[in-house]
This record gives C-alpha cells, structure tokens and sequence, in this order.
C-alpha cells in the first residue's frame, strides 16, 4: 500500500510496480479510508499520532 512517509527503500519498491498495480493500489487504500466512518479523534489528535509514528520508526 502506498504510505505517507515512506521510507527510501518502499519508495524504490513502489516504483518498481507496474503504473496500473500503483493505481490500483491507490484507488483501494482511497475506497478503504472513504468506507471506513467517521473518526472521533480530531485532526490534532491524527497529527500527533501520525508524528508519534514517524519518530518511533
């Protein structure tokens, strides 16, 4: 799956995909984020986790 912050490696390995395998890979991690509710975090809180994940990585 694509990632916001991915690293050099995934990145390489993403690219290394056929056009058509990256656009489905995108238009299925959009179908699962629009199908997946609303959240009840804010959009501080999804920040703060998403910049807690890249410092732990």
């Amino acid at each position: 799956m694509p990632s916001a912050a991915p690293s050099e490696e995934e990145i390489a390995r993403w690219l290394a995909l056929p056009r058509e395998e990256r656009e489905r890979r995108v238009q299925r991690a959009l179908e699962i984020g629009f199908s997946s509710g609303v959240s009840t975090r804010s959009i501080d809180e999804i920040i703060a986790d998403a910049r807690r994940l890249l410092d732990s990585a």
